[in-house]
């Protein structure tokens, strides 16, 4: 059922003298009374509010270079957990490679929604290692 078929029997229901309609479709069973309808225009913006939300740049951090990726401290704190609010410039973690430690510099503001690989993992080049959602 599309949105404007819905909206269309929200319109019915409100300017006739009916208090109740039932409509029922293959799976689809809608029950509507008057008094719990919201406006047809509501229900548009919140589709509008749905959409813009969907619309979130998604960053990827990658790795340079080969190495064990780490993002937590030697008293086993999390650097990076999925949710945290980071700055641009912030260390998410750092690449050790033969004994070198290289750090991984997130490149955007915004919130971490997924890191890609466990503390401790092989990352190769080019690897995704954290997705950041842009601010």
């Amino acid at each position: 059922m599309k949105l404007e078929d819905l909206q269309d029997i929200m319109t019915v229901l409100k300017e006739s003298d009916l208090n109740h309609i039932e409509y029922e479709k293959d799976e689809i069973k809608i029950l509507m009374n008057k008094s719990k309808i919201a406006p047809v225009r509501r229900i548009q913006n919140l589709q509008d509010e749905n959409i813009k939300e969907e619309k979130k740049e998604i960053v990827e951090i990658k790795s340079y270079n080969v190495g064990r990726f780490f993002y937590r401290k030697k008293d086993d704190r999390h650097v990076l957990r999925v949710g945290k609010k980071i700055k641009e410039g912030s260390v998410l973690g750092y690449i050790e490679s033969v004994g070198l430690r290289t750090d991984i510099i997130s490149s955007v503001s915004g919130k971490i929604v997924e890191i890609m690989l466990p503390d401790g993992s092989l990352a190769d080049y080019g690897k995704i290692l954290v997705k950041i959602e842009r601010d």
